[in-house]
């Protein structure tokens, strides 16, 4: 390419770009609420990765909170949902809370009850749920497959 042509491109991407006016940065995200006490399906923000606080510990009839690699890259309410149908994570992980009356689970409402939480560094997905004999579970999962399930069961 010679020198005209140089020229001439550069005239034609100058032009095309603004005459060399500097590109407006990119408007902001829209910032996420909080998550409150209840966030079930919400998406929200968190101000800590749950995962960066030190361990539930047991107390009666509930925990230690068991964390654990699962190896899964989780993107999606779906792909969490899909990841829960197709992989047994052990008998706390039992979605009693969203079978139908011919106790088969229904997994869109898992995925609606299914909370996104944004930490500065991490997304969570969330599910809260009740194993039968149970009270209230919670099923956590990052991103990366990091996962951590606490509860309390019995008398």
């Amino acid at each position: 390419m010679n020198r005209f042509h140089r020229w001439l491109l550069c005239g034609f991407l100058i032009a095309v770009t603004g005459c060399g006016q500097a590109v407006p940065p990119a408007p902001s995200p829209i910032p996420l609420p909080a998550c409150g006490e209840d966030p079930v399906g919400q998406e929200c923000s968190i101000p800590q990765d749950p995962f960066e606080r030190p361990v539930l510990d047991s107390s009666p009839n509930c925990g230690p909170e068991d964390r654990f690699e699962t190896g899964a890259t989780i993107t999606s309410r779906e792909q969490f949902s899909t990841y829960l149908r197709t992989h047994d994570l052990g008998w706390w992980v039992e979605l009693d809370s969203f079978r139908n009356d011919q106790n088969v689970i229904e997994w869109d409402r898992v995925e609606q009850a299914t909370t996104i939480m944004h930490a500065p560094n991490a997304v969570i997905y969330q599910l809260v749920y009740k194993p039968l004999p149970c009270s209230t579970f919670t099923l956590r999962m990052r991103t990366d497959g990091r996962t951590s399930v606490y509860g309390c069961c019995g008398i």
